[in-house]
């Protein structure tokens, strides 16, 4: 019969060991990977609206923006429905309003018959 030594009696003690441990870390880096649930956004009534910014203040005379003359901003875009008499007139107008404000302007325009 063979007799263990030193080497020999250690190793699978250590063997068990070294597996325990790697588990165990494994274990620890699941827990440290899985993210944490998504907050819940607030429902309405979690909302203030006695703050200072529940309330901005609003100019009366609003400052005109990119394209704009003292007479008014130009119509960026717009769509309505309207007899056809009624919408050729309002798009006459509008196109040599931006004609005379803005003539190198690209527009897109698009039209479709809804009802009879």
């Amino acid at each position: 019969m063979a007799r263990g030594d030193q080497r020999t009696g250690d190793l699978p003690d250590a063997l068990a060991r070294t597996q325990r441990e790697i588990l165990a870390l494994v274990k620890r880096n699941r827990a440290a990977a899985t993210p944490p649930p998504a907050p819940t956004p607030p429902a309405a009534g979690d909302i203030s609206l006695s703050t200072d910014t529940s309330h901005p203040p609003v100019s009366e005379n609003p400052q005109p923006t990119g394209g704009a003359t003292p007479s008014g901003p130009v119509k960026r875009s717009g769509a309505r429905k309207a007899p056809v008499t009624q919408a050729a007139a309002v798009l006459q107008a509008e196109l040599a309003d931006l004609l005379s404000r803005e003539p190198g302007a690209t527009i897109e325009m698009t039209w479709r018959v809804v009802d009879r």
